[in-house]
């Protein structure tokens, strides 16, 4: 039991000296604290001295005084200096920032005064929109410009603007400006400086009683004669003109080139070869020097004519039919119509490689390659009765 006793005391008397040092260290502890706090207050006071030091005293440089150089030292920067540099950092950002307002404003208004007054501007300045108060010669400068890029790309028909085919051969006639009568009577193309062009006529049974030689006297240099045509109505009989031998016997004998056409009537490809071959039989023996023409229109006066409303695949293919035939048979073929029935009523790439003969009496622009043009109806020619068509042919 005694033995027992003294181990509790032993063991009480260890707790109590363990929690005797614990309380030491806890003190230890305490004072360590605030010695850290002491020491961090005191070179936070030495770095701030310091760095006055170093602004006041020596402003970041230090001289050599041997070599009399200036030196840059780094320097580290208060919290005063930092704020002075956010200042001057953002005075600077509004003072660039103005300046960009004041030079943009100053362009605009700029701009907007050129475009009043109608001044060219740069490509890309100028919207396609013009101010009431604008110097409208730009607006005809546009105008000009588009007219002339029409002219080369499209052509007006009947209100429709059609695109050229860059399949057929072009002219470069002046319609406006370029047929005059140099002679005061037939018409010839002096748009180049020189007088291009000779003088035909064409004539058919209407055209009764002519004096061909009268007509070679007075400057006509060929004839085209219809040769014959097709009936309108559903017979659509083959019928030669009465006064076809008449007149191309008379005009060779005068001296005159003779060329012959047919008022087609066909429907289909086979109906022109069939045209063709009747053309070609009733001139068998004949000189043809000038071309054999193909002539198609719309009949005016008998709105029931067969061929006026067929489609324009249809039509072309008619004249190509008459028009490969007479080419094999070798012959130059050539097609005659007016202006719009050439542009809306054919297929211009289908015909394009066959000579054209234009019936054009107001001289309005035809894009492609003309060798005969048909320039009036009424022509007043010596030794013909009445009006008469007068042609240059080219």
């Amino acid at each position: 039991m005694a033995k027992r006793r003294n181990s509790r005391d032993s063991y009480e008397s260890f707790d109590r000296s363990r929690i005797r040092h614990y309380d030491d260290y806890d003190d230890y502890d305490t004072d360590s604290d605030d010695y850290d706090d002491d020491y961090d207050s005191e070179y936070d006071s030495y770095d701030d001295e310091y760095d006055d030091y170093e602004d006041d005293s020596y402003g970041g440089h230090y001289e050599d005084e041997e070599e009399d150089v200036s030196y840059s030292s780094p320097k580290k920067m208060s919290k005063k200096s930092v704020k002075k540099q956010k200042r001057k950092r953002i005075i600077q950002f509004w003072f660039i920032l103005i300046v960009f307002i004041a030079v943009a404003a100053v362009s605009y208004l700029e701009i907007s005064k050129r475009i009043y007054r109608g001044e060219p501007l740069e490509l890309g300045i100028v919207g396609s929109d013009m101010h009431l108060n604008a110097d409208w010669s730009i607006g005809e400068v546009v105008q000009d410009n588009h007219e002339r890029y029409m002219k080369k790309a499209y052509v007006l028909v009947e209100g429709q603007y059609l695109k050229i085919s860059a399949n057929v051969a072009r002219n470069n006639f002046d319609f406006e400006n370029g047929f005059t009568a140099p002679d005061g009577r037939y018409m010839k193309y002096t748009g180049d400086g020189e007088a291009k062009g000779s003088t035909a006529i064409d004539v058919s049974s209407h055209n009764a009683g002519i004096d061909w030689g009268s007509v070679k006297a007075s400057g006509v240099e060929a004839a085209m004669i219809r040769l014959g045509y097709r009936g309108y109505g559903s017979e659509a009989t083959l019928t030669t003109d009465k006064n076809f031998t008449s007149n191309i016997n008379g005009a060779k004998a005068a001296g005159l080139k003779v060329g012959v056409y047919f008022f087609t009537q066909a429907l289909t490809y086979e109906e022109g070869v069939e045209e063709a071959k009747y053309v070609l039989e009733q001139i068998q023996g004949m000189d043809i020097e000038m071309p054999i023409a193909i002539d198609t229109e719309n009949v005016d006066a008998d709105p029931s004519a067969r061929a006026n409303n067929i489609d324009k695949g249809a039509r072309t293919d008619a004249v190509v039919g008459f028009c490969e035939t007479i080419k094999e048979a070798g012959y130059t073929p050539m097609i005659y119509s007016n202006r719009n029935w050439f542009l809306s009523q054919l297929d211009i790439d289908r015909i394009g490689e066959y000579q054209f003969w234009l019936a054009n009496y107001s001289f309005v622009d035809f894009p492609y390659h003309i060798e005969g043009l048909q320039y009036t109806p009424e022509g007043n020619v010596p030794g013909v009765s009445g009006n008469c068509d007068v042609n240059i042919w080219f």
